[in-house]
Order: structure tokens, then sequence, then C-alpha cells
């Protein structure tokens, strides 16, 4: 995944209670409580240097919601505002939390990206469908904490098989971005990042350039 990057670019990952290394942490199932709580984890990477934020999914409202809480705060500010398969709300809707087992696997099904194989293996799904339920209530919950304009200048990834944030929808975010929004139209579904990978790469890396040349202090991302 590397290709695309400027030697002085660094990718900071982010991960949340309850995922990946994070697994024996409760997942958080409220939208602000979750914001808080990544605002105060990542704040000495804000004070680190320029950065931007980056977001697929839930990911992107997550990166949208601190992007607005960093411009209200008054300190350091993102250069720019990377979103990935995301949509707004209140157009952001996912499957009913009171799903069954049985319609969340379907879910999945229809997003791409999961082995059918991954699916069928009963314990790592008793794993995975917790937290899957902990994502949905703070995707659901994004309405009522991501109201108002974004002062960052916004780039916008979409798949243009995405049935989760269709292009169309992925456009939607047009109307919060006050400092200008470019909206660039990928191959694939709502996994479309792991195929075009190093294409978003590439494109993240020119738009910070453009915007403000690289120097020899560390970017994050």
């Amino acid at each position: 995944m590397g290709a695309g990057l400027d030697r002085g670019l660094v990718i900071s990952p982010v991960e949340l209670p309850g995922h990946g290394t994070r697994m024996r942490e409760r997942p958080i199932h409220d939208f602000g409580a979750l914001v808080d709580t990544l605002f105060l984890e990542l704040e000495p990477l804000f004070r680190a240097g320029p950065f931007a934020l980056f977001g697929h999914s839930m990911g992107g409202l997550i990166a949208a919601a601190l992007a607005r809480r960093l411009s209200q705060n008054g300190g350091a500010q993102p250069q720019h505002l990377f979103l990935s398969g995301a949509v707004p709300p209140p157009a952001t809707r996912t499957a009913p939390r009171r799903a069954t087992d049985e319609e969340l696997k379907a879910h999945l099904r229809a997003l791409g990206g999961t082995p059918e194989e991954v699916l069928q293996n009963v314990p790592l799904m008793d794993i995975v469908l917790p937290v899957l339920r902990a994502d949905m209530a703070v995707v659901d919950g994004a309405d009522l904490c991501l109201l108002g304009p974004l002062a960052t200048p916004v780039t916008s990834f979409a798949g243009l098989a995405d049935p989760a944030a269709p292009c169309h929808r992925v456009e939607q975010w047009r109307a919060l971005c006050h400092a200008g929004m470019r909206q660039i139209e990928l191959p694939g579904d709502h996994f479309f990042l792991n195929t075009a990978s190093e294409a978003m790469l590439e494109l993240i890396a020119a738009r910070l350039r453009d915007t403000h040349p690289i120097a020899e202090n560390s970017r994050r991302i």
C-alpha cells in the first residue's frame, strides 16, 4: 500500500474499541461517546504537526465529526478531510439493529468483501456480530451529532458499484462542505479501497502536495 506515498507522509491507523487489537475492549454503541474517546486519544497526534483525516464508511462519519470538533475548538486543524464510501446523515442508514444473525450476515454479504467461509464460521461470527451491531448503533446515532458545516477542504471517494454508499449519495456531502469538495469515483463495491488502494494513496498524496507542499517534517493521515 505504500507505492503512492511521499517520503514525508505517515499513516497513523486508528482502531476502535472492540476492533482488531482492541477486540478485548467493550465496543462503543454511542456515536458522540466514540468521537469523544477518539478525540482524547488522538489529541497528541493532532498537536504533533500537519495532518489530514481519512475515514472509510463509518470511519468517514467519525473523521468528519473529528474535523468539526477540531474546527469548533479552534486548535490544530486538519489540512484536508478524505471521506471514502461514506454518506452523510440523515441519508446514513444501516441494517436494523434488531435484525437476526442471518439478516446481519445477509447485510455483510450484500456489501461484498466478506468471504462466504467467514460468514459460515459460527465461532467467528459470534465475535463479529456483536461488534457489527455496535457499529450500526454508532452510524444510526450520527444524525444528531454531525449537523453543521465542515470548514475543512474535502475529497470524497465513491465506489461505482457500492450498494451502501452509491455515488449520488456520497455527493450529498457537498452541501456541508463550505471549504469545497472534490468527488472521485472508482471501480468496485463497498470495499473498493482494497482494490484501489494504490490509486487512492496516489490521489491523497497529490491532493496534499497541491494544497500544502510536503516539507521535511512528516505529514500525518
